[in-house]
């Protein structure tokens, strides 16, 4: 093989190599959060694990730096002429959950079990027994605990309530006990005991 043949598959490897490269750092445009059905607008690019990027609202740019730390270590060691602003900047969580595990297991006296972490950052929880009308109660709650969406389903009905709400407003995490009972282990409950 001739040098200047090597020196072209070198410059070839390089030019894909920069194409396959995330373009990683603030947006200037109007793009929509890559966070399933999540409708806030993104305002920064992160190197997605699986390769190129994904658009984040600062709420997933938390939740990222949350559930990616080793690629969060290597933006934050970014140099400056790759990234102009501290990444932390975008990362704002507000009234919202980053992980499943920051919410509590139970709520309302040990009533209402943790299901699953939300798109929007809330924590779905449900009874843990249905009631005298055999009817399961679901609840949305934001970090300070307030209720933000309620929902009363027929027993019968539960496991195709909370599959309808995961394609709605998509789940970042899910007790696993939720997961078995979703794809058909008929012996796991339909609530989350936070393992």
């Amino acid at each position: 093989m001739s040098a200047n043949r090597g020196r072209s598959i070198a410059a070839r490897d390089a030019q894909i190599r920069r194409e396959l490269e995330p373009d990683v750092g603030p947006l200037d445009d109007d793009a929509d959060c890559d966070a399933g059905p999540c409708t806030e607008s993104a305002v920064f690019a992160v190197p997605a694990p699986e390769g190129g990027e994904a658009r984040y609202c600062p709420y997933h740019v938390a939740w990222f730096r949350q559930q990616n730390p080793e690629i969060w270590e290597r933006l934050e060691a970014a140099p400056e002429r790759v990234l102009d602003e501290d990444p932390n900047d975008f990362a704002t969580v507000g009234n919202r959950f980053v992980a499943l595990a920051d919410a509590p297991e139970t709520l309302a006296d040990d009533t209402l079990v943790r299901v699953a972490l939300l798109v929007n950052g809330q924590a779905l929880y449900e009874s843990e027994e249905p009631d005298e009308a055999e009817t399961v109660d679901y609840v949305a709650v934001n970090r300070r605990l307030d209720v933000t969406a309620s929902a009363k389903v027929p027993v019968e009905k539960a496991g195709e309530w909370l599959r309808g709400n995961r394609r709605k407003y998509g789940w970042l995490a899910v007790e696993d006990d939720v997961v078995r009972a979703l794809h058909g282990d008929r012996d796991a409950p339909v609530g989350g005991d936070g393992q």
